[in-house]
């Protein structure tokens, strides 16, 4: 039978064997035969349930949730086989990361790059808290295998390049909730970031031109986002983000300063004449 039959077949006869447990069997059986259950119906079946045609490969590769959140429901009554579940989404979530490294009239634009590195983490939190319960193994796996990729020099660098992309344009015309859920999308890929030294360096010398040339669509947005980075990488990975911003700030009103001391000069000497 395919694999969503078995689990199907598996967890009626299990929810009837806990019936006869609690109704015909005496106690002191009930371990040893969940144990004998436990053994047939999952842990010596966990290798097919993974690489069968019809198996979480393929439910991972076809988006069956529901299918999913079945086998993770059987499997789950014996936690230590849940092993073969992480290992595929482990599987899935970087071969997706390479196909998207792979593929080279989406990788060299950022801003068809991130968007679909959103995409993907987005279906993959979704997967994780609607088929797997928020599981920690599930979530733990999730953050490692998108780790995996993120920490390499080509996905910092480009995530840096969307993010002074959004900050010169993308935003622009863009309500408060929309600019909220971009943020929030990025930060989402900043929580998988391990590594970050590549992603400062390149957002540093971007954010250093948008400011110089004045071409930020909004100051208050940078810091929001800046404010973010600080929340998932520590203060002390973003102080040289910060200074720049702060630097800014300082120098406006400094040369606002100067205009208003000028102009009181300029005023005085007309008024002399």
């Amino acid at each position: 039978m395919s694999v969503p039959e078995y689990v199907h077949n598996s967890l009626k006869y299990l929810d009837e064997e806990e019936q006869r447990n609690l109704f015909i069997l005496n106690r002191c059986f009930h371990k040893k035969i969940e144990k004998v259950n436990l053994e047939n119906f999952i842990t010596s079946k966990t290798k097919d349930m993974s690489k069968k045609d019809t198996g979480i490969t393929f439910m991972l590769n076809n988006k069956k949730k529901e299918e999913l959140k079945d086998i993770y429901k059987l499997i789950s009554k014996e936690a230590n086989s849940l092993k073969c579940i992480t290992e595929e989404l482990d599987l899935y979530i970087k071969g997706k990361g390479e196909d998207l490294k792979a593929n080279s009239a989406i990788s060299r634009d950022p801003k068809l790059l991130i968007p679909e590195l959103i995409k993907l983490k987005n279906e993959i939190d979704e997967l994780v808290e609607f088929a797997f319960e928020r599981n920690i193994m599930f979530q733990t796996c999730k953050k490692n295998a998108f780790s995996a990729f993120l920490n390499k020099p080509i996905f910092q660098k480009q995530i840096a390049n969307y993010c002074d992309y959004e900050m010169r344009m993308g935003i622009k015309g863009n309500s408060d909730a929309q600019i909220e859920q971009k943020l929030n999308d990025i930060n989402n890929i900043f929580k998988c970031m391990l590594s970050k030294e590549v992603f400062i360096i390149e957002y540093s010398k971007r954010l250093g031109d948008r400011l110089l040339s004045g071409k930020s669509q909004s100051i208050t947005q940078e810091k929001n986002l800046i404010s973010r980075m600080k929340n998932e990488f520590g203060i002390g990975n973003v102080s040289k983000i910060t200074i720049k911003i702060e630097d800014l700030e300082t120098s406006r009103t400094e040369m606002d300063f100067f205009r208003k001391e000028n102009h009181k000069v300029n005023k005085n000497k007309n008024k002399l004449k």
